[in-house]
């Protein structure tokens, strides 16, 4: 019933949808440089939530804010909103204002800096109520719309986090935006922790003859990582420990005084995380025993295992919304702002808007901007499914 419903959902309106939206294409496109224009690092995001704010206040949606901790928070009100459907973007990247922000708009590409993840996503957020109104989309429940600060790295989704600590016993669904890719529909989240683990030689130990040769901070970095690749990892649960950094010395002649890693665990089981924490903060505690010298270890990022199922209306709909646009499905766990609200029990889905890429350093990325419409197509056909009631869970 649920998927025959969405089917006649797509056919009513796709169509008709994409056509405004692709004569809204310079609006779009306009807030999108804008948007990835403004340097968001981590931490530093307040400049594009300032701008996020402005627009919001003169598209008129109700009780545009920035929260206490940056978070930009307004609500697009329903008829009669006996549903609250959270539509979420992380406002943050890994780059500050020191690399070049332009952006180079080509016949059908947006390249620069972070464009794809996520100024397109945040783009969203700005372009909606205008969407919505051009469309002439009446919608009984509230569409509550979220840019997040601190989600990358150490910020450890510290802004969704914080709202769901006050608001989650109002969500009843969360749609997480990504900017890239078109057909992704991420519905769980693995169990992860991350772990900086540094060590230190006395102070009192030189570069001099008699101490070269002698232990450093980075032989001691060494046995720890013999130690921790001894540790058995199961192949199901599928288990994963990543070494994604390494740092240590100055110069061929002098002994390493500190050196440092950086560690993730990712396992589809909490108790085999729970295990390796130990086995890891084991392996350190004999390194710095054997060697004398300060070990510190600081874990932290530390997500459980959550999702909902493949079965699950959301989900299903989701990705029968996808096959409707011609695109396969990329179903995959993520740990993105949905592992938040989905260990706290709400139905969460990160969906991406368009095709794109970024390189390795993440620092250039494109999104190919024929593809956005559909994107935008796919989220409104989402939010109106959840308002008619298909995505409701009757076995919950």
């Amino acid at each position: 019933m649920g998927i025959q419903a969405v089917d006649e959902l797509y056919e009513k309106y796709a169509a008709k949808w994409k056509e405004e939206i692709v004569s809204m294409r310079e609006m779009i496109i306009a807030s999108l440089v804008m948007t990835a224009q403004i340097p968001a690092k981590t931490f530093n995001e307040s400049a594009r939530a300032g701008f996020i704010l402005e627009r919001l206040i003169e598209a008129g949606v109700n009780e545009p804010m920035i929260d206490e901790i940056g978070n930009v928070i307004a609500v697009i009100k329903g008829k009669s909103p006996k549903r609250k459907i959270l539509l979420s973007a992380h406002l943050d990247t890994l780059f500050d204002g020191t690399l070049d922000h332009n952006v180079t708009i080509t016949r059908n590409r947006a390249e620069g800096t972070a464009v794809a993840d996520n100024a397109l996503g945040v783009t969203l957020l700005v372009t909606l109520p205008d969407i919505i109104k051009k469309l002439g989309l009446e919608l009984d429940s509230d569409i509550i719309l979220l840019g997040t600060v601190a989600s990358k790295e150490i910020g450890d989704l510290t802004g969704i986090r914080h709202f769901m600590k006050n608001f989650s016993h109002e969500i009843d669904y969360n749609i997480n935006i990504e900017g890239i890719s078109l057909g992704q529909v991420d519905h769980s989240a693995l169990s992860r922790v991350r772990c900086d683990i540094k060590c230190s030689l006395e102070p009192e130990r030189t570069s001099s003859w008699r101490d070269l040769g002698h232990s450093s901070a980075i032989m001691m970095l060494s046995d720890i990582l013999e130690n921790l690749f001894r540790i058995p990892l199961p192949h199901k649960p599928k288990t994963v420990m990543n070494v994604g950094r390494i740092q240590g010395g100055h110069s061929y002649s002098r002994v390493c005084g500190n050196a440092s890693l950086h560690l993730e665990v990712r396992s589809e089981d909490d108790s085999i995380t729970e295990k390796l924490i130990d086995e890891i903060r084991d392996s350190c505690y004999e390194v710095g025993a054997k060697y004398g010298d300060d070990i510190d270890l600081n874990f932290f990022s530390r997500h459980h295992a959550a999702g909902i199922k493949y079965s699950h209306p959301l989900v299903s709909t989701a990705s029968t919304i996808v096959k409707k646009l011609g695109i396969k499905p990329k179903m995959g766990p993520s740990n993105s702002e949905i592992a938040v609200p989905l260990s706290l029990g709400v139905p969460s889905i990160t969906i991406g808007l368009a095709a794109g890429s970024e390189d390795k350093s993440h620092r250039k990325s494109y999104v190919e901007l024929d593809t956005i419409p559909d994107g935008i197509v796919q989220t409104l056909l989402l939010i109106t499914s959840i308002d008619k009631g298909y995505c409701d869970d009757d076995n919950q």
